[in-house]
């Protein structure tokens, strides 16, 4: 692609610039110096866009009409949108067999408030990566819907009517998306080339700069204290309800530390066998004890510091059992997280489930937001 010295020179800035802003979002370093001059690896050519790596980065530059820039975003990036986006594609299969849920109807009233332009890059996206059109309008609405970002937002129309955005946002960058996330530096037809760091298959950037030098920026300082932090410390002892993989007891016992215990419970083998070399991978066999439950019993008679149970109680067969011995397994005023999927779980069942835990002996604490669910926090009463 040819290009005027002048336009060279605004997408090695903006390259720069968003690099520099990818350093301050993410634990590893890359370097920024000369990047410009650097040589491109692992080029990729569809139509007058590209994919290349460049200093370590991934970067996908992309030009066209709307739907021009998503067809090459599809065609470039569809494994990586398959990769980064597999969590909320497998909520989407889910939800698509429930008829009796509305994200998918929420998901197609929001379209018709979607600038145009965004819409024919979400088809070109669908069409490029040869994903259904609907999971990609899925993928670009669902924190919209389930509200799982407390961040702010604000725009206003300029005397041109033209609309403008800014948004800030606070998350947490161990997320898998921001892991996967890609540099873009994207040459519309019409309006101001920019760049922007985005994840894929999405038409909305996490940080980014246009070439008229206005940013959209991500606040990353770690200063949110999750319900983990404050209560588990060190030494302290936990118990993963249903642990499936592992993800949380990894989590669990990096928090309690050496001195501390955590129970990974879970009636599948299979499940434990994997924790188990998810645990033996991240040097934390020696904090993680794995135990086998039975579907009516939980069977864990040490007393804990915390218990988590994530996305687990709509499975359960007895819940009224579930929550008694969930109680037994408290020591006095520890506490227990349940978490349950919005798309799964009614709110007036979740309504049941906390009621059923109160009667048990479960005293409410507090109602945290946590992404896609129903959460609640509840402290042991009875001794």
């Amino acid at each position: 692609m040819q290009y005027i010295k002048k336009n060279q020179l605004i997408l090695i800035v903006l390259v720069i610039a968003v690099s520099v802003a990818i350093i301050g979002c993410t634990a590893k370093t890359k370097s920024v110096e000369n990047l410009g001059n650097q040589p491109s690896n692992n080029i990729s050519v569809f139509q007058n866009s590209r994919k290349y790596e460049k200093a370590g980065l991934t970067v996908v530059y992309l030009t066209g009409t709307p739907y021009e820039i998503g067809l090459a975003n599809g065609k470039l990036c569809k494994n990586e949108i398959l990769t980064a986006n597999k969590p909320l594609f497998n909520i989407y299969e889910k939800i698509s067999l429930d008829p009796q849920n509305k994200w998918l109807k929420v998901s197609k009233k929001l379209e018709k408030h979607i600038p145009k332009e965004y819409l024919e890059e979400m088809h070109g996206i669908a069409d490029g990566a040869e994903i259904e059109y609907d999971k990609i309008l899925f993928l670009n609405t669902a924190t919209t819907i389930s509200m799982g970002n407390k961040c702010f937002a604000f725009s206003w129309k300029d005397t041109n009517s033209k609309i403008v955005t800014v948004r800030q946002i606070d998350d947490d960058t161990e997320s898998s998306l921001y892991k996967d996330m890609i540099l873009y530096i994207i040459k519309p037809q019409k309006g101001y080339g920019f760049a922007a760091i985005l994840n894929p298959g999405w038409v909305d950037g996490e940080s980014g700069i246009n070439e008229k030098g206005i940013t959209v920026s991500q606040n990353n300082i770690n200063i949110r204290q999750t319900e983990w932090d404050r209560n588990l410390a060190k030494s302290s002892s936990g118990l993963d309800a249903g642990c499936g993989m592992g993800f949380f007891s990894i989590g669990l016992a990096k928090l309690v530390g050496d001195k501390g215990c955590v129970i990974s419970a879970d009636v599948q083998p299979k499940m434990l066998e994997t924790m188990q070399k998810r645990s033996i991978k991240n040097g934390l066999s020696s904090i993680i004890h794995l135990h086998k439950s039975e579907p009516n019993s939980l069977g864990v008679e040490t007393p804990v510091d915390f218990i988590l149970a994530f996305w687990m109680v709509h499975e359960v067969p007895m819940p009224k059992l579930f929550f008694q011995q969930i109680q037994e397994c408290l020591k006095l005023n520890a506490k227990i997280l349940i978490a349950e999927p919005k798309f799964h779980v009614s709110s007036k069942r979740f309504q049941k489930m906390t009621v059923l835990a109160q009667k048990s002996g479960l005293n409410f604490c507090e109602t945290p937001s946590i992404k896609f669910s129903r959460s609640v926090v509840f402290k042991n009463s009875l001794s």
